[in-house]
């Protein structure tokens, strides 16, 4: 169990983060930012189709690869050839963070659940009193 709360509190700070951070520009700064031979990668294909119309205002020729994220296809996304900088838009970002905030949360309660069923499996303390009893003959 999270006895402390950080598990709530450090979700709720990224929740305010994300939450104040949006409508402040910083898929346009990140499309202002990329070069030829770049690659960026998105959380979904709808954010990568709207950066690309982004892209294509600024700059139609400007030839930056695009990418969605997926740990399945991530030994594909590893052989792109890159002539630039790996870049990652801001969603994809703040969807790693989530997950893995939420992959310790469970491993928090798994462990909590394998130690209470190791507890449930021992024998408690007067059970182990009767049984000394009985051996001892008393």
């Amino acid at each position: 169990m999270d006895f402390f709360g950080i598990g709530a509190a450090l979700k709720a700070a990224f929740d305010i983060y994300f939450a104040a951070a949006r409508h402040t520009g910083r898929s346009n700064t990140l499309a202002d930012s990329v070069s030829e031979g770049d690659l960026v990668l998105f959380a979904t294909h709808a954010d990568l189709r709207w950066f690309r119309s982004l892209l294509d205002v600024r700059d139609p020729n400007r030839r930056v690869k695009l990418r969605v994220w997926s740990e399945r296809d991530y030994p594909d996304i590893a052989r792109t050839h890159v002539s630039g900088k790996v870049f990652m838009d801001h969603r994809l970002v703040e969807k790693l963070y989530d997950d893995a905030l939420s992959r310790c949360a469970r491993e928090i309660a798994m462990i909590e659940r394998r130690q209470h069923s190791n507890e449930c499996s021992r024998p408690n303390r007067d059970d182990l009193v009767v049984t000394l009893w009985r051996r001892d003959g008393l």
